[in-house]
């Protein structure tokens, strides 16, 4: 079963579909298009000024009536690219934005035609990016966590409709269904990242796993430590534990892999990687700790704060501040 948000009701819907035609025939909008005005005026609109025309509600009816209910976007190369319906949606890349970051110079400017470029360029040189989290994916963690024995998670059922899973979802996102570009970009920027950065601790989570791994190696002299609880084990655990891709830069490395009670992560196949690469790896799990109940999103749960000692204390152990030694 597909999982949907509701965010309005259909009483809601239809007040704002009836209130959307009144403001089209009492007040109008400004058609900046001769075509589209001449189309408008040919079956019943009324031009009011130089370009302002009343649409009546008659022709939004007919209009939604004799749209079809799925069609076809073609690419640049007239090949077929997206096909719009009920039930499907899709992520592009904000070119309709107030504000602009712009990367040059780390200052926020008014969003231009020159920026719009950009961002599409950008989003057309990354590619397509990969599979969003869907409710079936994060639940089979929240659920446990809520429904289990210690429960620990904070919301309610951990279930679709749980304003907190809800929310999560919601701040989801992905990376570009190229995995060597990511990697690619994860390494060359977080390098750069880390240089900025200085001497330092990383902490990574889950799918961001991957990024600590090959920025730790990219910087062995500046990551002192690095902490990953239950992160993606790519690139040093290949698919289905298969033998990865060994990363020399984590030789002497303190590396720590935290794993929770219900989090379903084994740790011997990193633990096993990591050490090939000559870190100097452990697995910690929190049950083993008598931290009960907790699922792979440990962070939000009622005893996140536990599971934060645990980290500090391996941190502090691990790569001491100067003036504790």
């Amino acid at each position: 079963m597909q999982a949907r948000i509701e965010l309005a009701t259909q009483d809601d819907l239809r007040m704002i579909h009836d209130n959307a035609k009144r403001v089209l025939e009492e007040v109008g909008g400004r058609i900046m298009t001769e075509e589209a005005r001449d189309l408008l005026l040919a079956h019943g609109g009324t031009l009011e000024e130089e370009d302002l025309v009343k649409i009546p509600g008659h022709l939004v009816e007919e209009a939604l009536e004799a749209a079809p209910g799925a069609f076809t976007l073609y690419d640049r190369r007239g090949e077929p690219a997206i096909e719009l319906m009920s039930g499907r949606t899709y992520v592009g890349a904000g070119v309709t934005n107030l504000n602009y970051l712009d990367p040059r110079d780390d200052t926020v400017k008014d969003f231009n035609l020159t920026f719009t470029a950009e961002a599409a360029t950008l989003a057309d040189a990354l590619g397509d990016i990969g599979p969003l989290v869907t409710y079936d994916l994060l639940t089979r963690d929240t659920v446990t966590s809520a429904r289990g024995p210690n429960k620990q998670w904070p919301g309610t059922t951990g279930d679709v409709g749980d304003p907190l899973v809800d929310q999560l979802v919601a701040a989801a996102n992905s990376t570009p269904r190229n995995g060597q570009l990511a990697q690619d970009l994860w390494k060359r920027y977080g390098a750069q990242l880390i240089d900025r950065v200085g001497p330092c601790v990383m902490l990574t989570h889950s799918a961001g796993g991957p990024f600590g791994w090959l920025v730790a190696n990219e910087r062995p002299n500046l990551v002192k430590a690095l902490a990953s609880f239950e992160g993606a084990t790519a690139p040093l655990v290949g698919q289905g534990g298969a033998a990865g891709t060994p990363l020399p830069g984590l030789k002497n490395m303190p590396v720590m892999y935290l794993l929770s009670e219900r989090g379903g992560r084994p740790g011997g196949p990193i633990l096993e990687a990591l050490t090939a690469s000559g870190a100097k790896a452990e697995v910690i799990d929190l049950k083993q700790r008598g931290i009960l109940g907790n699922s792979h999103f440990a962070m939000f749960e009622n005893n996140r704060r536990q599971v934060f000692e645990v980290i500090r204390g391996w941190i502090e152990k691990a790569a001491p501040s100067p003036t504790s030694r």
